[in-house]
């Protein structure tokens, strides 16, 4: 657990605790200590002199005197506060303490929360990539939550904690809401029918569906979890997950390129590694260095994310990086804001086996 970010069941709630402090707000407390000492001994020297000072040596620095409150306060909130928020089946609290700050908290029924999600931001000095929990109310008004600069935890998995003890499941609500903050049209809200070339006698891993079979290696997996990607150029990937009766779990990608499938093995990448990469979805890299490797840019994707159960396309975008000798992939989807990362290797020709209908 991060320590500035603590996530933790108390009684019925969820609560979600982060600590604004980092060490570069000790830079912006010396600039005010600096700032305020000369207003100090500015102000000293004219009450001490008596009636000798004119009235505007006083008035002239009223615009530094009013900047400088604000700096001071500013730099206490940010050595000193933390962000609480509460979520129950009842209501979703946010708290700012023990600082008062300007926004004031807020209380909302968890009826009236129609989805909640992750945006990334970039910061405007230094380029630090961080994220925004958010919430949409109903009437489509947005509410901020909580920001994270850093922590091992899942953004999925906070996500779908706050999802659940709001009494949902751990699906969008409003998936058609883009991470930019600005709705977009819905179209293209049925997943694609992949069909079924004539020249193959078997269906392959494109077409499994949860509960369908196969095998790897000899290793029985049973399909746990599938996501459809349906890109705008007309082709559809998918992320299976297969889990076998031994409890073996297994991440796999299948690319298509036109009428052929690719399927690779991954394994999904860590949420504190990602941050260190600061991946920036506005202005992507053409090169990624990762674990002593590097990765050059392969293809960039837009189109929908499907899930089980879920017929409404989630705006998605995706970056495929390959190393030199194209036998490894780091793969990049932003998803309503919320950034996560595979890494994935080639499977073997003919070791998956053929897919089995539950039925």
């Amino acid at each position: 657990m991060a320590r500035r970010l603590h996530m933790a069941q108390k009684g019925f709630e969820l609560e979600l605790n982060y600590r604004w402090y980092r060490p570069i707000y000790i830079g912006l407390l010396i600039f005010t200590l600096l700032w305020d000492s000369f207003l100090i001994y500015w102000y000293s020297y004219g009450f001490t002199s008596g009636d000798e000072m004119p009235v505007i040596y006083f008035l002239f620095p009223l615009i530094h005197l009013a900047v400088g409150i604000a700096l001071t306060y500013l730099a206490l909130c940010l050595l000193f506060n933390s962000t609480t928020v509460s979520i129950s089946n009842a209501h979703l609290r946010v708290r700012y303490g023990p600082i008062p700050w300007y926004r004031g908290n807020t209380i909302v029924p968890s009826k009236a929360v129609m989805q909640v999600y992750f945006e990334q931001g970039k910061e405007i000095i230094g380029g630090g990539i961080f994220y925004v929990l958010r919430a949409i109310l109903q009437g489509n008004s947005n509410i901020e939550l909580i920001h994270i600069y850093d922590t091992p935890i899942s953004l999925g998995q906070i996500e779908k904690e706050v999802i659940q003890f709001l009494g949902g499941n751990d699906q969008p609500r409003i998936p058609e809401y883009k991470s930019s903050n600005h709705p977009i049209k819905k179209k293209g809200h049925v997943p694609r029918i992949i069909s079924i070339s004539p020249m193959l006698k078997e269906r392959g891993l494109e077409h499994a569906q949860v509960g369908h079979r196969t095998s790897y290696d000899g290793q029985n997996f049973t399909v746990a979890h599938v996501t459809q990607y349906d890109w705008d150029n007309g082709d559809s990937d998918r992320l299976l997950q297969l889990l076998s009766v031994e409890g073996m779990e297994a991440l796999t990608y299948v690319r298509q390129n036109k009428g052929i499938f690719h399927s690779y093995l991954e394994s999904e990448v860590s949420t504190k590694k990602i941050l260190q990469l600061g991946f920036d979805v506005l202005n992507a890299p053409t090169q990624l260095f990762f674990q002593s490797c590097v990765y050059e840019l392969q293809t960039h994707r837009s189109g929908l994310a499907f899930y089980p159960n879920q017929h409404l396309g989630v705006p998605t975008d995706q970056w495929t990086y390959v190393n030199e000798v194209l036998n490894e992939h780091f793969r990049i989807v932003n998803n309503r804001g919320m950034i996560v990362a595979f890494l994935g290797r080639p499977a073997r020709k003919h070791s998956f086996g053929r897919v089995i209908s539950p039925d």
